[in-house]
């Protein structure tokens, strides 16, 4: 298990223990699809509009032989959720890093629906700030789509 696996593993477990306010814990569909990778998110919500969210993204299988090889990747972001954290739209900023490549920062909008019972949908856009300035496109974004649950 890398450190950054046993951070998210580690938040996970501290943030359930407070259980004060709320927490989220997701599971990105797209990413599998698009790459192989597992990603998983846990998120706190430290006030009305705000959370702090921690994503882990490792290797799980290849999907084809005409993909490009993605690297295990850590990020740390902050939400600011319009009405209220994990309801409707936000907007993210933080920082990511992949295994042996530079770091960046990230920005990503999106949306947040329930689905049944603590059970939800996220769908957002995303892209790496640094690496949208070195190409000079924004095609680098990715779409993404998480099932996430709500504690």
């Amino acid at each position: 298990m890398t450190r950054w696996q046993a951070f998210i593993a580690f938040f996970c477990i501290v943030q359930t223990a407070i259980g004060q306010n709320r927490c989220c814990l997701g599971i990105e569909i797209t990413e599998a699809v698009r790459s192989g990778n597992a990603r998983i998110r846990a998120g706190y919500s430290i006030s009305r509009q705000w959370s702090a969210e921690a994503v882990s993204s490792f290797h799980i299988y290849t999907p084809g032989k005409n993909t490009e090889d993605r690297y295990p990747t850590a990020e740390i972001s902050f939400r600011h959720w319009v009405r209220e954290c994990y309801e409707g739209n936000y907007i993210s900023f933080g920082i990511c890093s992949e295994f042996r490549e530079k770091t960046d920062m990230n920005l990503r909008i999106g949306y947040s629906l329930p689905v049944w019972k603590g059970f939800g949908m996220d769908v957002g856009f995303g892209f790496k700030v640094l690496d949208v300035i070195r190409r000079k496109t924004i095609e680098s974004g990715e779409i993404t789509m998480e099932i996430h649950y709500i504690f």
